[in-house]
Parts: structure tokens; C-alpha cells; sequence
């Protein structure tokens, strides 16, 4: 018995640490191939290109590994293979869609997410792995690394739960759901649109975007469930689309929502989660721009932007005030923030912002969304320094005994570019006062 945990506990740890390594796909495992909603223009295969390459061979600079990553694809790209062998419904896609959907059903059954949907997409000869107690457990040791995975979830869906309880989306008269959208980019085999297929009175149209490949995949997946756990289900619409097409200044990333059938009128929740690595900088910035045209559009629903994702190229830090300040430039309210390692992602929720023609002069203001988020979310804390620790004795506990700190001055942490902004902010707001009073070379600490 032995033996067999041991074999057991080196393939779980090949596959949970190279969860976020690999883009390749799974080596002989069919894919069924039903109907999926194309778009002109959209399936242009899944060549993943860098800012600074024009490859067409698959490669890119975005995608290259070590040594470690390509061994560990080939061992968990045949592991995989067998896990799914017997699958009477296979699919057939990136090795790393199928490992975080596995790695989701383990935090649902440790009781880390609520997810009662992923196992269901699992093969019935291999799920019990990670459905069952005692398959679960030999997991607890290496579970850490999945943090990433229960820490976004946390983050979207309770971004999505404000929205849906927000005034645009319930009427104010009697609290009854009224429709809205849901936009997932990069929707891999999130389970997302059928967690919430039920709730908000079903009135919340799902759209889901990823690679083609990925699509047919997921339409596989539909039809099992639909099959065995909900004859009646409504699926979400899936968007075949290559975000890398938007490299193309002339391909528009919110008309192509559109065509698929998104309503304009509607607010909308439109979420990026773990896609934008894979994405050139060109395309990012012209889809971006799409994106800010869109929630300034006064002819449009409110907009809601979601983001676990690479603010890159625009914010290549991890402050919040560098975060705030690209918002603040493309007229959108950034509401809750915090990133991960170094700024590499950023975890964002901002709104739109709305013109006001109270007074002569018109102003952008905090629109509906922003409003009903702002209140139910933690204050923004611009500070250069992580916002979290491992280490929760000294998040609990703070010390300057043995730990790394920070000295600032409050003009830096409050988010001015120089302490004479800070200053004069404080004359502005109350001109009767000695702006100097605000101290802004006073010192303070900041515990790492």
C-alpha cells in the first residue's frame, strides 16, 4: 500500500506543479467535434505570438518553458491521457485546462471552493481520485500550490455576486432579477456559467470566449451535463476566438461581443481570468481600448471589468495607485485591487463612470455599479508594499523583529506623484487650513 501512495504522491506533485507551465495539448485523445458558434474572423487557429514575434509555427516567445516545463508536459501529457482513457464522453485539449478543472474538484471536496460542477466533468473511472476523502487526502500535502486557483475563484465570483445584486441588475421596486450579461474571456473549462445558471432567477446571459480547440471541448462537456445532471439546461453561448485577431486595429473586441449576441443595452460583468499572458501586447492594448470606448458609451449598460489577469503592458508593477491611475486615464473607476507576485497579476474590479450634467460643465462620475461595489468591497490602500503574507503570525502580529519593512513618506503610500500634489491636495480641500499641517514628510512604517 505503500508502494502505490508513494506512485501516487509523485504524480500528483508532477501535476500540480506544473499546473501553470504548459500550453501544449494532450497527445491521442479524440475530440468530438458538435457545433460551436463561429465568428467570422475569429478562428485563426492557436498560434500564441509574442509583442515581438510574427511565428506561425505555434511558438512564441510568450509560451517558451525550461527544461523542467517541457519534461514535466510530456510526463503529465501522457498521465492525463490515461487518466482520461476510458472517458466514454473525451475531450481534448491544453493539458492545463483539464489540470485546473481537476484541481478544482479536489478544492471542492476539501472544502476550499464551492464547486459541485467540476467532478461531474471528470471521468467516472478516474474522478473518485479527487472526489473521494481518502483520494483527497493524499493531496493535502502539495494543495498549497492550487492557492492560486481558490484565490481567483473567491475573487470572480464574489465580483460577480456584487453585480448581480446591484441596482442595475434587481428592480429597485421589489428586488426582482432583471437581465444582464456575463462575459467569460479565456472561459477555459471554468464551470462558472453553470454554477450560477440557476441563481439570479436565470435571467443572466453567459457568453464564453477561448481558442477554438478549447470551445469544442467545453460543448462536449455541455452536452454530458446536460445529459446527466440537467435535461433542461440553458448553456452559455461559446465565442471561438484568438485574442491575438485584435492585433489588427481594424477588429473590433466589444463588436465581436456583440455579434455573438451580446446586448449592448444590458449591464454587463466582463471577466479576464489567467488569458492575457498568452495574449501579444498589441492586441491587448487595441482590445483594451475597445473595452474603454465601450464603458464610456453613455448608449450602453453599465460595465463591470473583472480581472485575475496581466495588466501588462500598461501596469508592469504591483502598486495600486499605478493600477488606479491607468483607470483613471481610460475614465473606468478602479473599486477593489490587490496583485500577486511582483505585479505579474492583478486582481481588479473597476466600473464605469458615467457623465453628469447637474452643472453647466459636464463631469465623469462614479456610474450605478460603482456605487453599489464601492460600498461592499474593502477601501483601496495604495501602498508599495504586499498586501499579503504566507505568513499569517505576522499579518496577525506585526514585528519589526526579523522581517523586512518599509519606510515611506505618506505622500508616497497616499498615491501622489510628489509631495507638493499631496500638499496642495490638502489646501484644496480645505483652503482655510495650513496645508503643511498634513505633514507629508512625516514617516511612516509599513510592515512587509
Amino acid at each position: 500500500m505503500y508502494h502505490y501512495t508513494s506512485v501516487f504522491s509523485i504524480l500528483a506533485c508532477s501535476w500540480l506543479a506544473s499546473a501553470f507551465t504548459t500550453t501544449n495539448v494532450i497527445p491521442n485523445v479524440p475530440i468530438q467535434s458538435p457545433k460551436v458558434q463561429e465568428l467570422s474572423g475569429n478562428s485563426i487557429g492557436r498560434t500564441i505570438l509574442s509583442a515581438s514575434s510574427s511565428a506561425t509555427d505555434g511558438t512564441s516567445e510568450s509560451s517558451d518553458q525550461n527544461v523542467f516545463g517541457e519534461a514535466s508536459d510530456a510526463f503529465t501529457g501522457i498521465l492525463f491521457s490515461l487518466l482520461h482513457a476510458f472517458d466514454p464522453d473525451p475531450i481534448g485539449d491544453s493539458s492545463k485546462n483539464l489540470r485546473v478543472l481537476w484541481a478544482r474538484a479536489l478544492l471542492n471536496t476539501l472544502g476550499m471552493i464551492e464547486d459541485d460542477v467540476a467532478s461531474t466533468f471528470l471521468p467516472p473511472t478516474t474522478r473518485g481520485m479527487v472526489t473521494s476523502k481518502g483520494g483527497a487526502s493524499l493531496f493535502t500535502p502539495i494543495v498549497q500550490f492550487t492557492e492560486w486557483i481558490q484565490a481567483r475563484t473567491d475573487f470572480i465570483d464574489g465580483g460577480l455576486n456584487h453585480f448581480l445584486t446591484s441596482p442595475l441588475c434587481q428592480s429597485e421596486d421589489d428586488g426582482e432579477p432583471m437581465p444582464c450579461n456575463a462575459i467569460l474571456i479565456g472561459a477555459g473549462y471554468d464551470t462558472r456559467a453553470l454554477r450560477f445558471r440557476n441563481k439570479h432567477g436565470g435571467k443572466i446571459q453567459f457568453f464564453e470566449a477561448d481558442l477554438p480547440d478549447v470551445c469544442e471541448g467545453k460543448q462536449t462537456l455541455y452536452n454530458k451535463f446536460k445529459k446527466e445532471e440537467d435535461p433542461s439546461l440553458k448553456q452559455s453561448t461559446l465565442i471561438p476566438l484568438d485574442l491575438n485577431v485584435f492585433d489588427d486595429p481594424n477588429v473590433d473586441f466589444m463588436k465581436k461581443l456583440e455579434e455573438a449576441g451580446m446586448d449592448t443595452s444590458l449591464p454587463t460583468f466582463l471577466c479576464f481570468e489567467a488569458v492575457l499572458f498568452y495574449v501579444n501586447e498589441n492586441a491587448i492594448n487595441n482590445l483594451m481600448s475597445s473595452i474603454f470606448k465601450y464603458a464610456e458609451n453613455s448608449k450602453n449598460g453599465e460595465l463591470m471589468l473583472c480581472m485575475t489577469d496581466s495588466l501588462k503592458p500598461a501596469v508592469d508593477v504591483p502598486f495600486t495607485n499605478a493600477a488606479r491611475n491607468f483607470f483613471d486615464e481610460n475614465n473606468m473607476e478602479l473599486l477593489e485591487h490587490r496583485s500577486r507576485w511582483g505585479g505579474a497579476v492583478h486582481f481588479a474590479l473597476a466600473g464605469s463612470r458615467r457623465y453628469s450634467f447637474e452643472s453647466e460643465k459636464k463631469k465623469l462620475q462614479t456610474g450605478v455599479l460603482g456605487n453599489h461595489v464601492r460600498s461592499r468591497v474593502p477601501q483601496l490602500v495604495n501602498s508599495y508594499t504586499p498586501t499579503q503574507s504566507n505568513n499569517k503570525d505576522l499579518i496577525k502580529n506585526p514585528s519589526f523583529d526579523n522581517v523586512w519593512y518599509a519606510v515611506a513618506y505618506p505622500w508616497q503610500i497616499d498615491g501622489f506623484e510628489t509631495p507638493l500634489d499631496a500638499a496642495m491636495a490638502g489646501y484644496k480641500s480645505n483652503p482655510t487650513s495650513n496645508a503643511a499641517n498634513k505633514k507629508p514628510y512625516a514617516t511612516r512604517y509599513v510592515i512587509i
